[in-house]
């Protein structure tokens, strides 16, 4: 299975404004698995330069994709 579980999101963030929400489980982001924070921590930055990302999230039993743009969420922490 894997993936990073989302435990919150901010309702003001590019991610709350995309539909991705606390409970999902992100299992992709491109074309890159997220099986660890720091894999999802990485193709987030990435996706911050090139301004979208594509999100393959897992929400109960179904899969469901969202193109998120970045704009607002920290290049560095």
């Amino acid at each position: 299975a894997g993936g990073v579980a989302v435990t919150a999101v901010e309702p003001w963030s590019p991610l709350a404004r995309f539909g991705v929400r606390a409970g999902d489980v992100v299992v992709r982001v491109g074309f890159e698995n997220t099986r660890t924070p720091d894999d999802l921590r990485r193709a987030l930055r990435r996706g911050v330069m090139e301004e979208s990302a594509v999100f393959h999230l897992r929400r109960g039993g179904e899969r469901v994709t969202r193109v998120v743009y970045l704009d607002g969420i920290p290049t560095r922490r």
